[in-house]
């Protein structure tokens, strides 16, 4: 699966690049996170809107934490990781984005939470695999899947010479989504408001 959406994710959009799909939030925690979302929305606008007239600065109050809910769970949703063809696995968490060059890879962690050890020592988790019951009862599979998915694709790349994707790690900020996720939470504010005095 190809994923062409460089400029969003907080890392600076590099022409001509491509980005391969190597893992994502398990099917629950999406399906989750959707109705969560879906039931924020539907919550806020035929309940607290329906109520009578309150002032701005209170139904704020009680809307915080419902926007704080919609922007965490889409954000939670869509942490993945994406290989590069710049030579790079790209780590998307809940707020930050690692982007691993693929020659600075040396060991994968697949037992337990799905952790990349690098040259330089440092450990880059992924949130997409994180800590969970059922995944230690189970032995976790989803990381060991992740795990030769990542390998494969670095692999690939060393194979095509596309191996030498930079001299060390960068982390940056997700830009793009979280402003995307704060609209969505200042949308539900605003609609809700607007119904609320109508």
């Amino acid at each position: 699966m190809t994923d062409r959406r460089a400029s969003t994710d907080g890392t600076p959009a590099v022409p001509g690049e491509v980005r391969v799909l190597l893992g994502r939030c398990g099917t629950p925690l999406i399906v989750f996170s959707a109705l969560g979302i879906v039931g924020s929305f539907v919550f806020a606008w035929g309940w607290i809107a329906d109520d009578l007239p309150t002032p701005p600065g209170d139904m704020l109050v009680t809307l915080l934490p419902l926007v704080l809910g919609v922007i965490v769970l889409g954000l939670l949703a869509t942490a993945r990781i994406v290989g590069s063809s710049t030579g790079h696995v790209v780590v998307i968490g809940l707020f930050v984005v690692h982007r691993v060059p693929v020659h600075e890879i040396v060991e994968l962690a697949p037992r337990g939470p799905l952790a990349i050890r690098t040259a330089s020592g440092r450990r880059v988790r992924s949130i997409a695999y994180g800590q969970s019951l059922i995944g230690e009862v189970a032995g976790c599979p989803r990381s060991r899947r992740a795990s030769d998915r990542i390998t494969e694709f670095c692999h690939r790349m060393e194979a095509d010479g596309n191996g030498r994707g930079g001299s060390e790690c960068s982390v940056g900020l997700r830009g793009g989504e979280m402003l995307v996720a704060l609209l969505s939470g200042v949308l539900l504010v605003a609609v809700t408001v607007v119904l609320n005095q109508a």
